[in-house]
């Protein structure tokens, strides 16, 4: 385990950040996508095989971008889950437990949690915590 372990309420707090952050992390994902496929297709119809180095160049800067919003969420102690929904998780203790909380793009606050054994995908409701 490595990263600070918040309080619910500290947590809480971040979310205004991390809106801002995970909203320009999925906006680069979504162009990082885009822009691979346009190489793709671009490389298949060129005879050489080869997309142009201006292009590779974007897509270079746009990958440096999207590292430097997961290395913001690192400093924060947070993980991101998942880029394309938009999920992140930070340690937490809840009643005496280290667990993940996890926040969505879309809540207001971290409203969910998982144990450390478990998947983010097995999160559950967190309570009034």
């Amino acid at each position: 385990m490595r990263g600070k372990i918040y309080t619910r309420a500290e947590a809480d707090r971040m979310v205004p950040l991390l809106r801002t952050i995970v909203r320009s992390l999925r906006s680069l994902h979504r162009l990082i996508h885009r822009k691979q496929g346009d190489l793709l297709q671009e490389a298949r119809v060129r005879d050489d095989g080869r997309a142009s180095l201006g292009k590779e160049r974007d897509l270079a800067r746009l990958r440096d971008a999207a590292r430097a919003c997961v290395a913001e969420l690192d400093a924060l102690g947070c993980f991101l889950r998942d880029p394309i929904v938009g999920i992140v998780a930070c340690y937490a203790d809840v009643e005496g437990e280290i667990v993940y909380l996890t926040w969505q793009v879309g809540a207001d606050s971290f409203d969910q949690f998982h144990t450390l054994d478990q998947n983010w995908m097995e999160r559950q409701p967190l309570g009034a915590c």
